[in-house]
């Protein structure tokens, strides 16, 4: 069946089943469940795996615009890519930013450091640098520190003297440095 924004409307779910989907091409299909979620999906197989991708909700996506995704997907399997790895990467990448690392280097310096030490670093790291607090962490070994206009764009923006501003990197230069 030729999904469109009136037919995807109209599917309803079967008596006695949980989840239902209609599909239009091969792969590309439109999931609906018991609980009311609609959402397209594309479904492909990698070795002996069937792996199913979501796409996204039908009221944000439309048919044509989510078609077009599903054969972009089509052609990365067929490459040989696994969009579901991909997506997963992605998702961890995300969730690599400067705070995350600077908390989990507070937590490995707390052991190494004097009360006071501990304590100006938490400051300079968790106050002084929050408006780095959102950048993503980058992966490679030499690009670990954000650009120096970082810093000094936080310095602008707190209105804090440069002396701070070097403290910061100075700490965060420490968390590359080992003991």
């Amino acid at each position: 069946m030729k999904l469109t924004q009136k037919t995807v409307v109209a599917i309803t779910l079967p008596e006695g089943k949980s989840e239902h989907i209609e599909w239009d091409l091969p792969g590309f299909g439109f999931r609906l469940r018991r609980g009311g979620a609609r959402t397209w999906i594309y479904q492909y197989k990698i070795a002996t795996q069937n792996r199913k991708i979501t796409l996204g909700n039908p009221a944000a996506l439309s048919p044509a615009r989510a078609r077009k995704a599903a054969v972009e997907i089509h052609a990365k399997v067929r490459l040989g890519h696994d969009p579901g790895v991909e997506k997963a990467e992605g998702r961890a990448r995300a969730a690599e930013t400067m705070d995350a690392v600077l908390q989990n280097f507070l937590t490995f310096k707390r052991g190494h450091l004097k009360p006071r030490s501990m304590i100006e670093l938490e400051r300079h790291l968790m106050k002084s640098c929050k408006s780095l607090h959102g950048f993503n962490w980058p992966r490679s070994i030499a690009a670990r520190l954000p650009p120096k206009y970082q810093l000094l764009q936080m310095k602008k923006v707190h209105l804090q003297p440069i002396e701070c501003v070097r403290r910061c990197r100075d700490f965060l230069l420490g968390a590359f440095v080992k003991d």
